[in-house]
Formats: structure tokens, sequence, C-alpha cells
């Protein structure tokens, strides 16, 4: 009955999240560089990339998100994160409580048992040698 009455108005149009998420990736697209800071284009990329970081998004759309001349999967936050983890890497043993890198380390145990952290994150924290997840 809703559906009926929702079909009656004459400016209606049924959409999915699929066409939405088309629509937006075609006009992404056609941009020859990515998109400025503080646009709804912006976040859309970073949408995109936050959830391919987190193994949420559909290999088809990755393969299409590939497509794009200038499309990257890092980002700032992903590089930052690389660079703190190359300095724990190098250390012999885990950061004392007042070295810059006690935090760091401290914040992504608690992102692993939140289940907040990616598989290469995971994996990457696991080849440090003095590494323990409690």
């Amino acid at each position: 009955m809703k559906i009926r009455r929702c079909e009656q108005i004459r400016w209606w149009k049924w959409t999915t999240a699929t066409s939405n998420w088309e629509a937006t990736f075609n006009k992404i697209k056609s941009l020859r560089k990515p998109p400025a800071a503080r646009t709804p284009e912006y976040d859309w990329v970073k949408h995109q990339r936050r959830m391919f970081h987190k193994n949420r998004l559909d290999q088809n759309r990755i393969q299409l998100l590939e497509t794009i001349s200038w499309w990257t999967w890092k980002n700032k936050t992903v590089k930052a994160w690389l660079a703190q983890w190359r300095l724990a890497k190098d250390l012999k043993a885990p950061p004392r409580r007042r070295d810059l890198l006690y935090g760091w380390v401290r914040k992504q145990k608690q992102r692993f048992h939140a289940g907040e952290l990616v598989n290469d994150q995971i994996t990457r924290c696991e080849k440090i040698a003095w590494w323990k997840w409690k």
C-alpha cells in the first residue's frame, strides 16, 4: 500500500544505495585530480578509503575505484601510522611510559581489542619482535 502511494507521486523515483554510489563514482571519476578538502566529493573519497582499510569495501567497487587515474588507497592518516610503526619497529624493547611512542603503542593495542585495526596493521605490529597484544 505504501509503495503504491509513493509511486503515485509524480516526481517519485526509486533509488538504491548502489545507484547512488555509482552516480557519485562517475562524478568522482570525471575529476582530473583529487577533490579539494571540505567538499562532499572529498568526504566520499575519504569514506571509500576508510571502508577499504577496514576490509568492508566490495571487490567490484575496489576495482572500479582503481580505474581512477589519480586514485590511491593511502591517505595522510595511513602515512602517519606507517611512520610511527617504523619507529616502533626499530626499537629493541617496548617503549617506556615517558617515551614518545608509548602512547602510540598503547593506542594500537586498544584499537586491536576494539576490533578497529585492519589486517595489514595487525600483521605489521606482530612483526615487531617485542610486540604483545596484552
